[in-house]
């Protein structure tokens, strides 16, 4: 356990989007449309 928490996480692509990205590939993963994401959101 202890090596797990001092382990250095690295950075990847998805860290580096934004709260809305984020929602965004969520909705994507989970099979929504271009057009439900956008009702979804707005």
């Amino acid at each position: 356990m202890r090596r797990l928490l001092g382990r250095q996480r690295t950075s990847t692509a998805v860290d580096q989007l934004t709260a809305r990205e984020r929602d965004v590939l969520r909705l994507m993963a989970e099979g929504r449309s271009n057009q439900r994401i956008g009702v979804e959101l707005y």
